[in-house]
């Protein structure tokens, strides 16, 4: 294979080409990924060290943090001895090949080799252009994807480890035959069922999908239309129940599960769906918290479970189907704090 020795260099050789090398870096990011260009080595800071002979040059581009200027030197000692060793005499070779050949030492994230022809000042652009090309592709790309998503999770914190089968068991179906009204309750410690005042119907029952052929009439001991919150209380003992948490140190990207039936129907297992918190919104003077977790008509009166596996919240607001729930963003809970004023009847 014959390279066209076309690109012609000045008498700091050297530094002409370490400017072209970053300057293509950066160019290369800019075109290919712009929102992770600012993770690609080279962008400012870097030292080039190389060796040019009559016949072939090699040089070895290096990241340096910090303030600066880009350093120039040339290859001494063991490394230039080394790479005559293993790729002298000089033939044209590949990014694979040559990184076989030399290893990691000279190859990494923040470190570029090349060897390739050299004479008359003049050296071969589009042959080095192309092993930067396959360095980005081989080695640094993956890294800057990797370090992406560390970033991304960093800023997401890491989701916890939910009592999924205690959610459950503490979830009730509400279902008004006469007012054609269904929702969801459950049963919060040291309270009751609790539950959106707006669900109930004048013949509200409570049943739980795990026997649904018992069904129980709810009475309601306290409630407030405008804040949505009822209690209620069914003559049946209730045993899986959800502590009570805190709402008011929530934050937005904290994580978050809503519970509840939507739309049931018989044979229905109901939904436990992960989210985050996304915002806040005042309603009724009560701060409401918002999520990006789906809530569907029935899932009103559910529960809304923080890391600490204690409720949080009421799902309240929703879209009225599944397939509607991009259609909304006020999928709406009301702060557990907000029990506090709820009227005893």
């Amino acid at each position: 294979m014959t390279l066209s020795l076309e690109w012609k260099l000045s008498n700091g050789a050297l530094a002409d080409i370490g400017f072209a090398i970053a300057s293509a870096t950066t160019e290369a990011a800019n075109r290919q990924v712009a929102d992770l260009a600012e993770l690609f080595p080279l962008k400012g800071n870097w030292e080039l060290q190389g060796h040019i002979d009559e016949e072939w040059l090699i040089v070895k581009i290096s990241e340096r943090y910090g303030s600066g200027v880009p350093a120039v030197g040339e290859l001494k000692g063991d490394e230039l001895d080394y790479i005559r060793k293993k790729v002298i005499p000089f033939k044209p070779r590949n990014h694979s090949e040559l990184f076989v050949l030399l290893g990691l030492e000279w190859f990494s994230f923040q470190r570029f080799t090349y060897v390739g022809p050299y004479r008359d000042s003049c050296a071969c652009w589009p042959d080095l252009n192309q092993h930067l090309i396959d360095w980005l592709n081989h080695i640094v790309l993956p890294e800057v994807i990797k370090r992406n998503e560390t970033r991304i999770l960093r800023a997401i914190p890491k989701p916890p480890q939910f009592n999924l089968e205690t959610i459950r068991g503490a979830c009730w179906v509400l279902e008004c035959e006469e007012s054609i009204k269904q929702g969801t309750a459950f049963y919060l410690k040291e309270a009751g069922l609790i539950s959106c005042q707006h669900v109930l119907g004048p013949r509200t029952v409570a049943f739980h999908p795990d026997n649904i052929s018992n069904k129980y009439p709810v009475t309601v001991i306290a409630q407030n239309e405008t804040i949505d919150v009822a209690i209620l209380s069914i003559e049946q003992e209730l045993r899986s129940g959800l502590s009570a948490g805190i709402a008011d140190n929530l934050k937005v990207m904290d994580h978050v599960v809503v519970a509840g039936f939507p739309n049931y129907r018989y044979g229905d297992t109901g939904v436990i769906l992960p989210g985050l918190i996304v915002g806040f919104r005042m309603v009724s003077g009560i701060r409401r918290i918002l999520t990006n977790a789906p809530i569907i008509a029935g899932n009103s009166g559910g529960p809304v479970i923080g890391g600490n596996n204690h409720v949080i919240g009421i799902a309240v607001t929703g879209a009225e189907m599944m397939d509607k729930a991009q259609q909304t963003e006020n999928h709406g809970i009301i702060p557990i704090d907000a029990m506090k004023y709820i009227r005893r009847e």
